[in-house]
């Protein structure tokens, strides 16, 4: 079975969203229950009144079903995404991402998302991404917040309030940031961090 754990880096880089069956596909979910089936599959998990976790899947298990992704999703790629999201700099997953397209919509989807979004942004997500997997969920959800608290103080620079400002004031999707020179980011990036894990280290000590 491919290994699905770079999805984490293709969805956090490119904002793609997920429907119920790439979930299962990239193991962010157990079971599919279709929507009209939830409000039956709610009142028997109340009426097992149990907290056991294996008393629960059984219970989704009578309701689950089996379903395929889409022919077009790029979860039926999975060989493409660890290939392409498994290179360690952002600059080389975008430069491997181009050299893969070949037609396919959903790399062209990728690579525009990526590009239109901030560089520095993209390397923070992609250092958080691959820190967070030894660490458990609440270590992750810290350092989520706390990455938040930087970049709506801009910490480093004004990317996330000017992102902020072109999805809701303006809506035309048109940072006035300078996009897509991300060799140029390196250094700001790694100052960026430094500040940012320093804090980090004197809050929790």
């Amino acid at each position: 079975m491919l290994n699905h754990i770079l999805t984490g880096e293709y969805l956090g880089l490119t904002g793609a969203r997920i429907n119920g069956a790439e979930m299962l596909a990239c193991g962010l979910a157990t079971h599919f229950v279709p929507s009209t089936c939830l409000a039956s599959l709610e009142r028997e998990l109340w009426k097992t009144n149990s907290v056991n976790p294996a008393v629960a899947s059984a219970v989704l298990d009578v309701f689950a079903q089996e379903v395929s992704t889409r022919e077009e999703s790029a979860y039926r790629r999975l060989d493409i995404i660890n290939k392409c999201f498994s290179k360690n700099t952002v600059e080389e997953i975008l430069s491997t991402l181009q050299q893969a397209v070949k037609g396919d919509e959903w790399i062209l989807t990728a690579i525009n998302s990526m590009k239109s979004a901030s560089p520095t942004s993209l390397k923070i997500s992609l250092k958080s991404i691959r820190e967070g997997r030894n660490q458990d969920v609440s270590q992750c959800l810290i350092r989520e917040f706390r990455m938040a608290c930087h970049a709506f103080r801009g910490t480093v620079n004004g990317d996330a309030f000017e992102g902020a400002r072109t999805v809701s004031l303006d809506k035309n999707k048109k940072p006035k940031v300078a996009l897509g020179d991300l060799p140029m980011l390196f250094s700001l990036f790694a100052s960026c961090l430094t500040i940012i894990t320093s804090i980090f280290y004197l809050v929790d000590h």
